[in-house]
């Protein structure tokens, strides 16, 4: 049985801020990291779609046409799944 104290004393960890809702710390001077993780953050927050949608005006009668458009391409794509295996 191994005696706790006989273990070899750890370096402390570095402790790093809790980043914000669209800022990322780049860690030891690894860009690519900080841009991937910053890369997730976005696209889990949607800020790129709603840019997208709000680029141009959409009338309400195109957002219903778009909506029912979407609605029959994801039933398609279902029945394709279904009948497929």
């Amino acid at each position: 049985m191994k005696n706790k104290w006989n273990r070899r004393p750890q370096k402390p960890k570095q402790q790093w801020k809790k980043d914000g809702g669209r800022e990322v710390t780049v860690r030891y001077g690894d860009f690519d990291t900080a841009m991937r993780i910053w890369k997730k953050k976005i696209k889990k927050s949607g800020i790129l779609v709603d840019l997208k949608k709000k680029e141009y005006f959409e009338s309400r009668s195109e957002k219903e046409r778009n909506a029912k458009k979407k609605a029959i391409r994801r039933f398609e794509r279902r029945k394709l799944k279904e009948y497929k295996y």
